[in-house]
């Protein structure tokens, strides 16, 4: 079922196409609406949301532009479970973007909001913050160019949303079932300790996963992308509930990915 009719908004018949193509399921990810919620919200992550701006305008064919980013809250916060005293802070922000078409730059605008917890720095609550305010007003400006920016998701129903698996099972199991060595025990639990060091291994989970999509999106294995879903998110938005298994596996997740890597390379050469 359509819902662009070219040459609307001076697109081509390609973007067109593109763009009105559904979503495929796989890149859907799932969260609470709260901790301790039995509703759960859908989204599409950021990297998937760049990586199609830049397949279907071109890596030059789309500009995002910060008009606000506005702190709406600094206060202390005090851990649950531990009493353990830290910092939330939330950011609004107001971005706007354009897309050059065959008839000009068409720009669009929305709003997104971002919130960071931390227990040792202030500054890195600011930061988790701020980016996280950006990626959502970004998601939230390209939601109306359709289903492949998750549009798809605002429909209860999901018609908009492939129930076909695009990319195939790896050819082995990804989480290894026998017990990691011990330098890897000893690391994880180092880094339960460690915000700063928490927080680096989400943005390292993300940024391998990336890499290893770029190298060859029509391969990319499902299990690695559940797994970098649950991890990332874990790691970025939910560090109180880090402990010493979730890090060993997580520590896993990052040679695995490495590993892959270096198997989709060496297939290139």
């Amino acid at each position: 079922m359509s819902i662009f009719h070219p040459p609307l908004w001076g697109l081509n018949e390609d973007q067109v196409e593109e763009l009105d193509k559904l979503l495929p399921a796989e890149v859907v990810s799932h969260r609470e609406t709260y901790p301790g919620s039995k509703l759960f919200l859908d989204y599409v992550e950021g990297w998937w949301v760049i990586h199609e701006a830049n397949r279907i305008f071109g890596f030059a064919g789309w500009q995002p532009k910060i008009l606000d980013l506005r702190l709406v809250n600094e206060s202390e916060h005090i851990q649950s479970t531990t009493n353990k005293k830290g910092w939330i802070v939330s950011y609004l922000c107001l971005m706007e973007i354009s897309v050059h078409t065959e008839e000009g730059w068409l720009s669009r605008q929305d709003v997104g909001f971002g919130e960071g917890i931390d227990y040792s720095s202030l500054g890195r609550a600011h930061e988790s913050a701020g980016k996280e305010a950006v990626t959502d007003a970004l998601k939230r400006v390209f939601k109306d160019w359709g289903n492949r920016f998750g549009l798809a998701l605002y429909d209860k129903t999901k018609q908009f949303v492939s129930s076909e698996v695009t990319t195939e099972e790896p050819s082995g199991k990804f989480v290894k079932e026998k017990p990691s060595p011990p330098l890897t025990k000893k690391v994880a639990k180092e880094i339960i300790t460690d915000t700063e060091a928490i927080s680096d291994i989400g943005d390292t989970i993300m940024e391998l996963s990336t890499e290893l999509w770029k190298l060859n999106p029509d391969r990319y294995p499902k299990a690695i992308v559940g797994a970098t879903r649950t991890y990332y998110e874990l790691f970025k938005q939910n560090m109180p509930a880090v402990d010493e298994i979730s890090s060993e596996r997580a520590i896993q997740l990052i040679e695995e990915l490495k590993k892959q890597i270096e198997v989709h390379s060496a297939e290139q050469d």
